[in-house]
């Protein structure tokens, strides 16, 4: 809040309390949504690793690498995600309608 509606930090107190009462549904099914697609996500990259593992010392070094950086990767991608989601719901709970973006690829609230 103090951000996007460059608010003084006690009106960005006053507001978000009233904001996130109204919004806290979608805010959680967001970001359990979010969880368990970044979880299956890591999943992936350790399964794809562990067969890896099976090649000897030079195979679990590439299993390691591969998932710490699926870990990195989808971190990063997921954080992205939440954060223009959480942008969005700001800007349902300010205004009422989905974000005008979120209306050209479909996505409902």
């Amino acid at each position: 809040i103090l951000v996007l509606e460059r608010a003084g930090v006690l009106d960005g107190m006053k507001e978000s309390p009233k904001l996130f009462k109204e919004t806290w549904g979608e805010d959680v099914g967001s970001h359990m949504g979010t969880g368990i697609l970044q979880g299956i996500v890591i999943l992936l990259f350790v399964l794809i690793a562990l067969p890896l593992m099976l090649l000897g010392e030079a195979g679990g070094v590439l299993a390691v690498v591969i998932v710490l950086l699926g870990i990195g990767l989808s971190v990063l991608f997921f954080t992205t995600v939440e954060s223009v989601n959480r942008a969005s719901l700001f800007y349902y709970a300010k205004t009422g309608e989905i974000p005008p973006m979120a209306q050209k690829v479909g996505i409902e609230f």
